[in-house]
C-alpha cells in the first residue's frame, strides 16, 4: 500500500511542475537571435545548436516541441 501512494503522490508532483513548466515557459518572453539563419539550416538539413542559459533548461522540450515539432531535434546535456 506504501509503495502504491508513493507512485500516485509521484505522478501528482510530477504532473503539478510539468504545469509548473509549461506556466512559465508560456508567460516568460523568449528572444530568438538570427532565426532566419537558424530556419534556413534547418530546412537544409544542416546541423543546429541552440544555446540557453542554465535557468532555462527546463524550457528546452517545450522550445523544441512548440517550434521545431516533427523535425529532427536531439539536446546534449553537459555537468560543469
Amino acid at each position: 500500500m506504501k509503495k502504491f501512494l508513493g507512485n500516485i503522490a509521484a505522478h501528482i508532483l510530477l504532473f503539478v511542475a510539468l504545469i509548473y513548466v509549461r506556466i512559465v515557459f508560456y508567460t516568460s518572453k523568449r528572444q530568438i537571435i538570427n532565426a532566419n539563419y537558424m530556419e534556413k539550416a534547418i530546412a537544409s538539413k544542416k546541423n543546429v545548436i541552440f544555446a540557453i542559459w542554465h535557468s532555462r533548461l527546463l524550457m528546452m522540450p517545450i522550445f523544441l516541441d512548440k517550434f521545431y515539432r516533427g523535425k529532427h531535434t536531439s539536446a546534449i546535456v553537459s555537468s560543469h
